[in-house]
């Protein structure tokens, strides 16, 4: 069945949270698209009407164009940058026009970017923390009780932590846990096989 961390030969189980990566996507868009069926936002005007204080081209896509990946923004990976939750909001602050690959909906071009501004709309929406607005909006209705962005929550159950083959081909624990809380939305839910 595998191994959750080789070190202390702890085994994989139904019940042990995996970061999912990418697949955190489709679990934002629902949130989204659960708000816009309520009427909370509209999923076809500027991201900028819901998120204050963006250059002008990284406000320009629509909710539609981010979570299609077709909003213009540059990619990058979720996988280290800062811990606190604040960072959601106020890294996408500070994107530039050089943030902009293209013009909103020109052109297919897979955005983590874009994703995290999407769910950055929606926190603001909600005027609470993205991990909480997930829990409310998604997570709770699931019963999905384990599912969570926070690490800290995610290491007070089976976790599984990421491993690293060595030039000795043995398997080695990858330190620090991989994290970055300013894309959050974008790929960096703990969930498990049962939950899923």
């Amino acid at each position: 069945s595998g191994s959750r961390d080789v070190k202390k030969g702890l085994k994989v189980t139904p019940d042990t949270l995996f970061q999912i990566g990418s697949v955190t996507k489709s679990f934002t868009a629902a949130a989204i698209l659960a708000a816009a069926a309520q009427g909370v936002l509209q999923l076809d005007v500027p991201v900028s009407t819901y998120v204050k204080g963006l250059a002008a081209c990284v406000g320009a896509p629509t909710l539609t164009q981010l979570l299609s990946h077709t909003g213009g923004l540059l990619d990058e990976p979720d996988e280290f940058g800062p811990q606190g939750e604040d960072g959601l909001g106020a890294y996408q602050r500070t994107w530039t026009n050089e943030y902009c690959l293209l013009p909103p909906g020109r052109a297919f071009s897979y955005s983590n970017s874009g994703f995290s501004l999407a769910g950055l709309a929606l926190q603001e929406i909600d005027k609470k923390p993205f991990a909480d607005v997930m829990k409310t909006r998604v997570l709770a209705p699931l019963d999905m009780t384990r599912t969570t962005f926070r690490p800290t929550e995610a290491m007070t159950w089976p976790l599984a932590v990421g491993h690293r083959k060595g030039k000795d081909g043995r398997f080695d624990v990858v330190r620090p846990l991989a994290n970055d809380a300013r894309l959050w939305p974008a790929g960096t839910l703990y969930s498990s096989a049962n939950e899923m």
